[in-house]
């Protein structure tokens, strides 16, 4: 059998990502300084023979959702076998961003961004992990703070307990073509107006226009949305409490 030919520096080889690998400096079999030819640039050692087969990994490919990526640094996606929790998050934010079929079902993810800063794992991961409510089962929300939002990043983004996220957000099936809490009594031909309080729905009362109904519905909802601000101040991100009690205003 032929001996390889001996490897340069110089050299491209591609790697099972179809990642180039430039050659930097060859010290011996074990010891080839590579360059992935990216806009990272990142730079390892690796063993000739695995450069041949192009079996190196490039922590910087956009593995995830052909976005995200892992990146260098200290925090890891799995322990004992089992996805983290801020693995699993960042990788349900690409999801919904950059995954068609979920956004075929969930449409109101449509247009929604990742910021460039986030597609690097690492980065989310000290994001995340730095909150002051992480490890409390909270979730990642982008429209607390910035109404109608749709980029994730480390300024509209907070963490928020289910209580607080679904606070918002109203199950809208009589809604038809009417504003937010109101529909129309049929029988009776009177708007109702309704508001949803701790998850369930509470009648406001019946009225004789939709502008009148329309407005007590926005006058109950502000009153639970600071309601519920004031009971979870002490628990909540300043930013998020500090948001809630302006959308109460």
């Amino acid at each position: 059998m032929p001996r390889p030919v001996t490897i340069k520096n110089g050299d491209v080889f591609l790697s099972y990502q179809n990642c180039e690998m430039l050659v930097i400096k060859y010290t011996d079999a074990f010891n080839v300084l590579i360059e992935f030819q990216d806009k990272h640039k990142h730079k390892m050692i690796v063993e000739s023979s695995n450069l041949r087969k192009g079996s190196i990994k490039n922590p910087f490919y956009p593995s995830v959702y052909g976005i995200g990526y892992f990146g260098i640094g200290e925090f890891v996606s799995s322990l004992n076998g089992k996805p983290l929790i801020e693995y699993k998050v960042w990788s349900a934010m690409l999801q919904r961003c950059y995954d068609k079929k979920t956004q075929e079902k969930r449409p109101t993810y449509k247009d929604c961004v990742v910021c460039d800063e986030w597609h690097n794992f690492q980065n989310f991961a000290e994001w995340y992990t730095s909150q002051e409510n992480y490890g409390k089962g909270y979730h990642l929300d982008k429209d607390l703070l910035v109404d109608e939002n749709k980029v994730y990043s480390p300024n509209t983004c907070v963490l928020a307990p289910i209580e607080i996220n679904s606070l918002l957000t109203d199950r809208q099936i009589l809604r038809g073509s009417f504003p937010i809490g109101v529909s129309f009594h049929k029988r009776i031909k009177k708007f109702s107006a309704s508001v949803s309080i701790n998850g369930n729905a509470t009648h406001l009362g019946y009225f004789e226009t939709m502008e009148d109904a329309a407005t007590a519905y926005q006058a109950a909802k502000k009153t639970n949305i600071k309601r519920m601000a004031l009971e979870w101040q002490n628990r909540i991100d300043e930013r998020l409490f500090n948001a809630l009690m302006a959308k109460a205003a």
